[in-house]
Formats: structure tokens, C-alpha cells, sequence
């Protein structure tokens, strides 16, 4: 912090500032990030596959309490964020799935 915080309007800025800039980083740090893409056409769809950008956890526009990954069914191989009840069922419905494809065979 500076050492004349003479003014207190800059003593506040800075002080949000601040606060914001921590408050960011606790974000960041808590973030779950989803796997790469692994489809090649998922990829080449979709526009993170070209900035290589790892999607996180809550992103941008999503609810607070959607911190879970979950994969997308309508582009294979990419994920969306969600509750970790909806990223619960979906695991679930999954591993049914896997289980009848098992005893199937």
C-alpha cells in the first residue's frame, strides 16, 4: 500500500483493488478445470480447440454453484459446467450404461 494515502478516495481504490485482485486469485485458485478436448471433430467446432483455451470452472456467465465439469452430448468430447448433483446423475448414468454394455457382452 502507498505510504501517503492523503486522499482517501485513493486509500479506498486502492483498497478494492486489492480486495478484488485476492478475491480473483481464490476464484482462480478453487476453479476446476475440464479436460482437453479429445475429439478431433469436437476441435475443430469448436472455438476453444483453436485458442487452446482449458475451460474453468465456474466460466464466464455461469451460476456460482456450477463448479463441476461436465461432458457436453451435444458436441462429443467438450464439457460445460454444472452442479456437482447434475455431474453426479450424469457419472451415474454412465456407469448404467457401462454395467449393460458389460454384462451384454
Amino acid at each position: 500500500m502507498p505510504r501517503n494515502c492523503n486522499i482517501s478516495n485513493f486509500c479506498y481504490q486502492w483498497f478494492l483493488f486489492l480486495l478484488i485482485t485476492i478475491f480473483q486469485t481464490i476464484i482462480w485458485v478453487n476453479a476446476e478445470f475440464c479436460p482437453e478436448n479429445t475429439d478431433t471433430v469436437a476441435k475443430l467446432l469448436s472455438a476453444s480447440g483453436i485458442t487452446a483455451h482449458r475451460k474453468s470452472c465456474p466460466d464466464f456467465k455461469d451460476k456460482a454453484n456450477e463448479f463441476s465439469c461436465c461432458p457436453s452430448t451435444i458436441t462429443p468430447g467438450t464439457f460445460y459446467c454444472c452442479t456437482e448433483e447434475a455431474k453426479e446423475e450424469i457419472d451415474a448414468e454412465l456407469a448404467a450404461e457401462a454395467r449393460r454394455i458389460f454384462f451384454r457382452k
